[in-house]
């Protein structure tokens, strides 16, 4: 979800809050008009927690139930998810990096693990809320 080589919303999609009757298509070839939205920042937790399942972020980037975006198929899910992204990622990415950095300050080499890798002892900074 890159702000730097993806553009941003335009001005109508802000003003819209997102894309206004955009075509999803089903596995049965039936197609549903559908709002896929500027999230909230409400959602935004949700968001981050479905970052590695795609039909599960379609379901809340469309304000659809669980399970909806194991009926899409596969071209209409990647197009709704890569644009979801692109429309959200000027907001969703610095909130995402606060939220990263203050897991960082208080469990210090806490977002490295969550990301799969292995903080060196050395290099993990003491969290600004745990005394020395």
């Amino acid at each position: 979800m890159s702000a730097k080589t993806d553009p941003g919303p335009t001005t109508a999609e802000v003003l819209n809050g997102g894309i206004q009757n955009l075509d999803a298509v089903l596995w049965d070839g039936s197609i549903e008009p559908i709002t896929l939205r500027m999230l909230p920042v409400r959602d935004y937790e949700a968001f981050a927690r479905a970052l590695e399942n795609e039909p599960r972020m379609a379901e809340i980037l469309c304000g659809k139930p669980e399970g909806w975006g194991d009926t899409l198929r596969p071209d209409s899910l990647g197009r709704i998810v890569t644009e979801g992204e692109r429309i959200n990622a000027d907001f969703f990415v610095p909130w995402f990096q606060r939220r990263a950095e203050r897991m960082e300050r208080l469990v210090p080499g806490s977002v490295v693990r969550q990301a799969g890798g292995s903080p060196s002892p050395s290099s993990s900074p003491r969290s600004a809320y745990v005394p020395a």
